[in-house]
């Protein structure tokens, strides 16, 4: 019997060529910022409890520009500057003060403010543009699903440990308003070396048309171009069509390029940043679009039919989705962290297309993070370590539920309202 997964309630996560993209030959989707955010956690943990002269006596700064927190000063910021200093290799910390607000311009400052926390993140709290100040500033120590645990100083005048069950920006707590998250600069070193995907590479969409999702995988060629391995059925078997398409290095995108009423297939070319869209006669239609280094994905970005193209691109601690409109304008969404897979998807069932992470994890299952129309986001955790995200509408419903690829046993697990089908297909794939 396989793990058993996690039950999702009302899940609508459509399908997403971004999963693909980044499943590909050669994905390193995992972290690479060392032990720096564990120690900064660890270190902030064994101060619960403690007031502001801490475990030694010795108090709270990061040693460099701000005063010591035994001085009688509001002491937040020197916490959390001194929890920074402990991770090691941490840039930047002369910049920091003893302002909470210190913090969210360290965010902007060096690109790493963000809306995602994440373990050794600062969560700043009710930060004004107009003033330069901020009510207080945490030391993020845990993160499950939208729920945080954070620790922060002077906290009835001591260091405490608090839980927040809303994570989103803009949600009002008993520290204030959360203003953002700020990730700590690291030192350039090299990171050890990340885990490497290479296998199959699953996808799911209306590849005969009718009302149902079904699964498929891309297989990478050393040699050529890759193979597309699609089934007409959500069930084991071998595939009902194959279609041969592109180069070695391309990646796999899907929609419906042609407003057919069912998915078709495509491939990315990331040396020449162009898309390749085949269509019904076997024809290709060609746009470049993006920059070296981006990520494709494919969505309805105007609910008028058909699929329109995109890019997912990482800039320091910043996610951005640009998404390519049919007028040939460019909407523009910051959303997630490094090490984010993105996802895209008609969440609300809506008729359009909105973004999403997925966040895989060194222990347990990923995360995924939709951002829905109105700027919300709703996440929730799902599968196993390694375990690749797969999405699509399996039960007709208008909306779209997830799925997870296991590379280990070549198994799809699509997650029903019914619960979950489990679907042996592929030839599965290694992390090395």
């Amino acid at each position: 019997m396989p793990p058993a997964l996690p039950r999702l309630k009302n899940s609508a996560i459509a399908i997403s060529t971004a999963v693909a993209a980044v499943a590909v030959a050669g994905l390193t989707a995992l972290p690479a910022r060392a032990d720096t955010p564990s120690n900064i956690a660890a270190a902030v943990n064994s101060q619960v409890g403690y007031g502001p002269s801490g475990s030694t006596g010795a108090g709270y700064s990061n040693g460099v520009s701000q005063t010591n927190s035994t001085h009688g000063q509001s002491w937040c910021a020197d916490f959390a500057g001194w929890a920074w200093a402990q991770g090691g290799g941490v840039k930047h910390l002369s910049t920091l003060d003893d302002g909470a607000a210190s913090f969210y311009n360290y965010g902007q400052d060096y690109d790493t403010l963000s809306n995602t926390p994440a373990v050794g993140d600062a969560v700043v709290f009710s930060y004004s543009a107009s003033s330069d100040w901020a009510k207080h500033v945490e030391i993020v120590t845990a993160v499950s699903g939208s729920t945080i645990t954070a620790v922060g100083g002077n906290e009835n005048g001591q260091v405490e440990r608090d839980t927040f069950t809303h994570d989103a920006v803009g949600t009002s707590t008993y520290n204030g308003t959360i203003s953002g998250y700020v990730a700590p600069a690291y030192t350039a070193t090299t990171p050890p070396a990340a885990p490497v995907y290479s296998g199959d590479v699953p996808l799911a969409g209306k590849w005969a048309g009718g009302y149902i999702a079904t699964i498929g995988v891309y297989r990478p060629s050393t040699g050529s171009g890759g193979t597309f391995y699609l089934r007409d059925s959500n069930t084991a078997g071998t595939a009902d069509s194959t279609i041969s398409l592109g180069s070695v290095g391309d990646v796999p995108i899907t929609g419906d390029w042609s407003n057919v009423g069912h998915t078709q297939v495509g491939v990315y070319r990331p040396s020449t940043r162009a898309f390749y869209l085949r269509l019904d006669n076997g024809n290709t239609t060609q746009w470049k679009f993006g920059d070296s280094g981006d990520t494709p994905i494919t969505g309805n970005w105007d609910g008028a039919g058909g699929t329109g193209i995109g890019v997912f691109r990482v800039t320091g601690h910043t996610n951005t989705f640009f998404l390519r409109h049919a007028d040939a304008t460019v909407t523009s969404i910051a959303f997630g962290s490094p090490g984010d897979m993105p996802i895209t998807g008609d969440w609300d069932g809506t008729g359009t297309t909105q973004v999403g992470v997925f966040r895989p994890s060194t222990g347990s299952g990923g995360t995924f993070y939709l951002r829905h129309a109105n700027g919300t986001t709703t996440s929730f955790s799902l599968g196993n370590s390694g375990d690749l995200p797969v999405l699509g509408d399996w039960e007709g419903n208008g909306k779209t539920e997830a799925g997870l690829y296991r590379p280990s046993n070549a198994n799809f697990y699509l997650d029903k309202t019914t619960g979950i089908t489990t679907i042996h297909y592929g030839n599965g794939g290694t992390w090395s």
